[in-house]
């Protein structure tokens, strides 16, 4: 397409200027452009495409690196209810148990009979701290269970962005799982106080709507999202900022007229304006590069007020 290039200069020389021609080179930099002429034939040439400007909603988007924790409520640990020696045990690491189900036997020390440790909820066998024949204390630790569907998020935020996220806010977590992305909802329950010691950020835990696919220790990226709606919002590439204003151009008729705005919040593809447009009025948008290109070829009509 480099010979659109090479037209515009000759299709587009029915610039108005801010006042009558002047002979000699030295005059003619005062010209300036206020509207070009750009016929439909040409705007099909060029692909440049229109948009009209109205209400819209930019949606900010962050990421932040995460980790699959175990919950605390989803974690049982398993301890001896007398003193006794362990004669058997009866799962492994890994294994699936329910709950009531028989994990371990111990002979008691204080009645010589052998009791039953049972697993107090349903979920996986994460940990086993004894092995059989052994000697146990009252109260010391045997086993771990950990419910699958019982984890949580934990990532890790900047201080500058703390406002960003807050208890109650809906995000997502993203993991690469195998050959394939998964994406889970989830929402925010806790936004730490205090920043980390080592990290200096901020720590924030999520609840999973569906978790029984991750495991601690897994890794993936939170991500955030805040929706704004804004009365005026064109795209991006419709904006321009020429000698230090703002603007957009304008379809009128069949030519193209440089308005100056102002803008606010971005997501990247759109923008809020602020003012400057109406809504209803159309921009040229796609490949609208071409017509600044014009421009910066004379005096943007707003240099040329600012020199007064």
């Amino acid at each position: 397409m480099r010979w659109n290039f090479l037209l515009l200069p000759v299709l587009l020389i029915s610039c108005s200027s801010s006042g009558p021609e002047v002979a000699g080179k030295e005059e003619a930099h005062e010209h300036s452009v206020d509207r070009i002429h750009l016929g439909k034939e040409m705007e099909e040439i060029l692909g440049m495409g229109v948009y009209v400007a109205g209400k819209g909603v930019l949606v900010e988007r962050k990421k932040y690196p995460a980790e699959v924790i175990r919950s605390y409520k989803g974690v049982a640990t398993v301890r001896a209810r007398f003193p006794g020696m362990v004669l058997e045990i009866g799962v492994n690491p890994g294994d699936r148990v329910r709950r009531g189900q028989v994990l371990a036997r111990i002979e008691s020390d204080e009645s010589f009979t052998v009791y039953a440790l049972r697993s107090p909820i349903s979920g996986v066998v994460s940990r086993i701290m004894v092995s059989e024949g052994v000697v146990v204390d009252r109260g010391v630790p045997l086993m771990e269970i950990t419910a699958p569907s019982k984890v949580w998020v934990r990532a890790m935020v900047w201080p500058s962005e703390v406002d960003f996220v807050y208890e109650g806010k809906g995000v997502v977590f993203h993991r690469h799982y195998g050959d394939r992305y998964v994406e889970i909802p989830g929402r925010i329950f806790f936004v730490a106080p205090y920043l980390d010691s080592t990290t200096r950020m901020i720590p924030v835990l999520v609840s999973l709507r569906r978790s029984d696919i991750l495991r601690p220790g897994m890794y993936g990226d939170l991500l955030v999202a805040d929706t704004h709606r804004v009365n005026i919002a064109i795209p991006v590439s419709a904006v321009h900022v020429l000698e230090g204003d703002t603007l957009v151009f304008v379809k009128e008729g069949d030519g193209a007229r440089p308005r100056r705005i102002s803008t606010g919040r971005s997501d990247g593809e759109m923008v809020e304006v602020v003012s400057g447009l109406e809504e209803g009025d159309t921009v040229f948008s796609e490949h609208s590069f071409l017509l600044r290109a014009e421009m910066e070829k004379g005096i943007w009509m707003g240099a040329h007020e600012h020199a007064h």
